[in-house]
């Protein structure tokens, strides 16, 4: 059980070292957007830490502090996120550009096809029994990984 949990740990720490140094050393990332790429991270990363440990604080009741302690990763990446959107806000889209927040000058809705090409409903009878069959194998799957990564770490 510990090693499965220090196996995680270990390729989400080296996952995210390497895509702040990948930050620095790609050419297509400029300075300003490798630091904004490194405060939001770091942001992140302390903000979960310390929520996390807010168990054992003064402020509220007990009850509340577990609360808030479980949802720390939660916390902390919603405030990850409206840090970034401030700093795209602030400084437009070309000086802060994210990878993760990426949207064109024209907005969001030139990136889609429209509703006229392709529809917001799709008509699941209109799906094979193949087609049916992968998506059950591949939700198991699912359901295997995340039960064994709540129950195990």
């Amino acid at each position: 059980e510990e090693l499965f949990s220090v196996l995680i740990s270990v390729i989400f720490i080296y996952q995210a070292l390497s895509y702040f140094i990948n930050l620095f050393t790609d050419e297509n990332v400029g300075h300003g957007e490798a630091k904004a790429g490194i405060l939001v991270g770091l942001l992140t990363f302390f903000t979960a830490l310390s929520v996390r440990h807010s168990r054992n604080g003064a402020l509220f009741n007990q009850w509340v502090r577990n609360r808030v302690a479980d949802f720390a990763p939660v916390i902390a990446i919603g405030l990850g996120l409206g840090v970034a959107w401030m700093l795209i806000g602030h400084y437009g889209i070309d000086k802060v550009d994210l990878d993760f927040l990426e949207i064109s000058e024209e907005g969001i809705a030139s990136t889609t096809l429209g509703t006229e090409t392709r529809p917001w409903l799709v008509d699941l009878s209109d799906i094979d029994a193949a087609g049916i069959a992968l998506s059950v194998m591949g939700g198991w799957f699912g359901f295997m990984v995340m039960y064994f990564d709540q129950n195990i770490t």
